[in-house]
């Protein structure tokens, strides 16, 4: 790349950065969402350099106190790592990471599809509208959405890479373009699907790499990938629950289903009005036959239609209609998820199939307006502002959970779905207003009707603590089965609340047995040595809580009347200035201050 090409290269990134950063500014002001908190706030895995080899061998969702999950995300847990050495606990910077993270995946996208195109003029548009994809917002806006963006940053580099090794313009680049996908597969399961789309790749361009090689890449692609699902489905018991290789459905309802989704998915993406975290599509009965085979009779002579029109002049379609058919083809099974409440949607796993639809548009006025760039130029600058309207009028529903929640609850009372989301969604809504009787209403209905999942017992669990109905939170847990440590955590709070202190220890010991990380568990413990007397005993339960995670609310305040009740009185007002200085005007900050003040006599201002 000679200095004229690597100028224009620089200021097409910072253009392409000018518009990313205009479009989602407003995102550093946003606090954390839903799955922040077990994956930040709640998970000392991060917090802790020592904790780090635990993040390759555990279950993310383990700090959401509702059980397993089946997710993977190492890569992701490294980078919210990394983000607290630099920023703690304050969400800007984690929101400041997405923005770049995001930045750089648009630009790599552009350097993939000029060297799979060999037009920059079509690269960069298509890297434009994919930076303003209304698809995208949850994964740009939410800190949780982060794992996607990892995957578009290996995914779209291990593909420039696969592109330069078939071009024969080095074997290294294939050495990059694996690492790149095993880099992936640690992101986000969605990478599985690397080694089709790098197959896309090699039948795209005009190879020059010896069919030897290029068989030997391919065998270690897909050798890596299958390493992978096996060691998930042999070492993540609740991975391989889920997975199901056969749909629940018969292979015709199956594929009204998937294209009932497509369906679903076009509208959005031509008039992306109101977005949402999570949707139900209507049940099979209720889809138009007529209508959707129609459809997709329509969508396939219109693109069998395109494919002969260009073909010969070289293989964009035929790259378009690959991409869109490799890309689509997780949602062959996601219709399993919900099959008794309907087809579960969620928007952001549409981003790459709408890369295909972007060079659609791109490509086709381009060919339309060859010798007018002009008039391009203002068409792709329309379509790319018309999407950049909508991200911002869809932005602000992730600003907070309150106003997530009730983004979720409006949809569903708009559409006269339900779901056990949505259900669950509304009782947090009453629980955080205050309105338990509402909020046990709704959680006891869920419960009632089989709908048994770690989050429904949990805020149950919840509510009933709340309304001092502690013999029914207790009957409650153990009617369930005890197969992950919050449960014993949760029940020992329940036996704490009653004042029965030895169950409530037995409880949070088998807590710590099963993951000695537990912050909560561990400071529960030293609640139980403090009044009990056993001062040493609660100190050291308090300092390991602490440094599994200093950041844990009122910590400080916890290890300050330790070290007081210890007379270490240094310590003690060590640690009480540091939670005034995160909790100026709380009244439990004062109480220490008193406590010092009286035993010790040493002004502590």
């Amino acid at each position: 790349m000679n200095d004229r090409t690597s100028k224009q290269y620089l200021f097409l990134f910072i253009f392409l950065s000018i518009v990313i950063c205009l479009v989602y500014a407003c995102t550093i002001y946003f606090q954390f969402v839903i799955d922040d908190e077990c994956f930040i706030v709640d998970n000392c895995y991060i917090k802790n350099i020592n904790l780090m080899p635990r993040i390759f061998s555990s279950d993310p969702f383990i700090f959401a106190k509702s059980g397993l999950s089946g997710y993977y995300r190492p890569i992701q847990i490294i980078s919210y790592a990394v983000d607290y050495s630099f920023y703690g606990l304050d969400p800007t910077g984690y929101h400041i990471t997405n923005i770049f993270l995001f930045c750089i995946c648009s630009f790599l996208l552009f350097l993939f599809l000029n060297e799979l195109f060999n037009n920059k003029e079509i690269a960069y548009v298509v890297s434009l509208l994919f930076s303003v994809n209304p698809f995208l917002v949850a994964d740009v806006a939410y800190v949780s959405g982060r794992g996607d963006l990892f995957v578009f940053l290996f995914l779209f580099s291990g593909l420039y890479c696969a592109a330069k090794l078939f071009k024969g313009k080095g074997e290294k680049y294939g050495t990059f373009s694996i690492l790149a996908c095993f880099l992936a597969l640690f992101a986000k399961e969605s990478a599985v699907f690397f080694p089709f789309y790098a197959l896309i790749v090699y039948f795209s361009v005009r190879s020059n790499i010896e069919r030897k090689k290029a068989i030997t890449f391919f065998i270690c692609l897909f050798a890596i990938t299958g390493f992978f699902l096996l060691n998930r489905v042999l070492y993540h018991a609740d991975f391989a629950s889920r997975v199901q290789l056969v749909s629940v459905h018969g292979f015709y309802e199956t594929l009204m289903e998937t294209v009932r989704v497509f369906w679903e998915y076009l509208k959005i993406l031509i008039f992306p009005k109101d977005l949402y975290f999570f949707r139900i599509l209507p049940k099979l009965h209720q889809i138009s036959l007529m209508n959707s085979s129609l459809f997709f009779l329509g969508i396939f002579s219109l693109f069998l239609g395109v494919y002969f029109s260009f073909i010969k002049k070289n293989k964009v379609i035929l790259f378009l209609l690959l991409w869109l058919i490799v890309s689509y083809l997780p949602f062959f099974r996601y219709i399993d998820l919900f099959p008794k409440e309907g087809i579960g949607m969620l928007e952001h796993w549409f981003g790459l199939t709408s890369i295909s639809f972007f060079i659609m548009i791109v490509y086709s006025v381009y060919c339309c307006f060859e010798n007018k760039r002009i008039l391009r130029l203002l068409i792709w600058g329309g379509v790319i502002l018309y999407y950049a309207f909508f991200v911002s009028y869809n932005i602000d529903m992730w600003q907070n959970d309150e106003k997530l929640l009730k983004k979720i609850e409006e949809f569903y009372k708009k559409t006269n779905t339900v779901s056990t989301l949505a259900f669950n969604n509304m009782g947090v809504i009453a629980l955080k207003n205050k309105d338990l009787e509402e909020a046990d209403k709704i959680f006891s209905q869920l419960i009632n009707s089989g709908k048994i999942h770690g989050y429904i017992i949990e805020n149950m669990v919840i509510v009933l603590c709340e309304k001092g109905e502690y013999e029914k939170a207790e009957n409650l847990l153990k009617s369930f089965t005890m197969v992950d440590e919050y449960s014993y955590y949760r029940l020992g709070q329940v036996y704490f609340a009653q004042g029965k202190i030895k169950k409530a220890y037995e409880c949070f010991m088998e807590t710590i047995d099963l993951r000695p990380e537990n912050v909560e568990a561990w400071l529960m413990l030293g609640q139980i040595f403090y009044l009990s007397k056993d001062n040493e005993s609660a100190l050291k339960c308090y300092q390991k809580g602490g440094g599994l995670d200093p950041d844990y609310p009122h910590i400080d305040h916890m290890l300050s009347n330790a070290y007081l009740l210890n007379n270490d009185t240094e310590k003690a007002v060590y640690f009480f200035l540091k939670e005034y200085e995160k909790y100026p005007n709380d009244k439990n900050t004062y109480d220490i201050y008193k406590q010092i003040k009286e035993k010790t006599k040493v002004k502590v201002f």
